[in-house]
């Protein structure tokens, strides 16, 4: 059981085990999407040519991401929006969920393992600059398969483990939510503009938004602040607050997979953290083991 109070913070890096694409790849993948003959962009009414006026901007942009294009081409907001939904729940494949090769999430249950009455004293909480729903619906899953009990008891005690989205998500569940969409690569139009309309491009959130309020009380009460797969972003840092000062003993660390070791030196000026120059790690489960003491 975790009984430190603990925060995770997750960036795209966190998710690549169960598939989901990094912010580099995303942007490859809607360049895809608006070519798929698959693609349901035009049935949620975007002409042909507004998708391809689109596409083509944002390839001759250079912009290795899709937020950074849309902070400027706000002509482009709504398509990009549901671009990036439509590739997103493409990755949402349930049976993923269940591998466990190179795969934090299955490592972090064990660490929160105890009876099914005490899960809820686990003091752990998580922000999530992610759109996608990977970790709520494999602890369900995992905590329902566990103890065999039932969806809305395995709900009610999953409410003790916040998770805040930040940046909004690919809709809620529907063990969350009645009108929920499943954790399925299956959507028709209707769901996939719920769930287009569900997330918020980097510049649409400000500073003074209430989940980055609900996120800076989380990290305000926390021992331990752990970034995961994390881009340490400028704007990211600055939004979660003045919590990452390391005061009073709290322990602010965070992976650097794939940094160099000046773009590390770089993020700890810049943002004040006091990130490690640790031997390069291949993922963060191997970061988890070798660097957090989950307890």
């Amino acid at each position: 059981m975790i009984t430190t109070p603990t925060v995770l913070i997750l960036g795209a890096g966190a998710s690549v085990h169960v598939r989901f694409p990094t912010g580099a790849n995303l942007a490859g993948l809607v360049l895809d999407r608006c070519d798929s003959e698959y693609s349901q962009l035009g049935q949620l009414g975007y002409a042909p040519t507004s998708i391809k006026d689109f596409k083509q901007d944002f390839r001759l942009s250079s912009r290795k991401s899709v937020d950074r294009f849309l902070e400027h081409r706000p002509d482009f907001l709504e398509i990009g929006r549901a671009a990036i939904a439509e590739v997103l729940i493409s990755f949402e494949n349930p049976e993923i969920l269940a591998l466990e090769e190179n795969d934090w999430y299955p490592f972090l249950f064990e660490r929160m393992d105890s009876d099914f009455c005490d899960f809820v004293k686990n003091r752990l909480a998580v922000i999530t600059f992610n759109y996608d729903r990977s970790l709520e619906q494999f602890l369900f899953t995992a905590l329902t398969n566990s103890f065999g009990r039932s969806g809305p008891e395995v709900a009610t005690t999953l409410t003790s483990i916040p998770i805040v989205h930040v940046h909004g998500s690919l809709g809620r569940l529907p063990w969350q939510d009645p009108d929920g969409r499943s954790y399925t690569i299956d959507v028709d139009p209707d769901s996939l503009r719920k769930a287009a309309d569900s997330i918020r491009i980097v510049h649409e959130a400000a500073d003074d938004d209430p989940l980055f309020g609900e996120a800076a009380r989380l990290l305000q009460s926390a021992e331990r602040i752990v970034f995961l797969g994390f881009g340490y972003h400028p704007t990211n840092i600055r939004r979660l607050g003045h919590q990452l000062d390391q005061r009073n003993g709290q322990q602010v660390i965070g992976s650097t997979i794939g940094m160099t070791d000046l773009e590390v030196r770089t993020v700890n000026r810049e943002s004040g953290l006091s990130l490690p120059l640790v031997r390069k790690m291949d993922s963060c489960l191997e970061y988890l083991r070798e660097c957090v003491e989950l307890y």
